[in-house]
């Protein structure tokens, strides 16, 4: 759980009635819509992986 903190700057708990980990994402509150720009996604630098053949 910290360790989803300290990457990705996220709140989180477990929830054992649920046996599931809850994100608390500010962009995604239920039933709010904010008018932020998302950042582009950057794919430069990544490597291109093929798919298998079959």
């Amino acid at each position: 759980m910290q360790d989803i903190q300290d990457l990705f700057d996220i709140e989180s708990e477990f929830s054992f009635r649920e046996y599931a980990i809850i994100f608390d994402v500010p962009e995604v509150r239920r039933g709010r819509r904010t008018s932020r720009e998302r950042p582009p996604v950057i794919l430069e630098g990544l490597p291109e992986i093929s798919p298998p053949q079959l």
